[in-house]
């Protein structure tokens, strides 16, 4: 249960952060915007990685 969970959390992460991207690209293009999807991506790609090496509980 634990593993999806955080698989859920990681892409919801990653898709906040296109949506950013996607705020950023066709609005003011502000550099906050772009921080912010950066930051939800990163940490979003970092947790399926961790994921991924992790394997979890069988």
């Amino acid at each position: 249960m634990e593993r999806r969970r955080l698989l859920l959390t990681a892409s919801s992460n990653v898709a906040i952060g296109i949506a950013f991207l996607a705020l950023w690209f066709f609005s003011g293009r502000h550099w906050w915007q772009l921080l912010i999807a950066a930051g939800f991506m990163v940490f979003g790609v970092w947790v399926l990685l961790d994921l991924r090496r992790t394997r979890g509980p069988k």
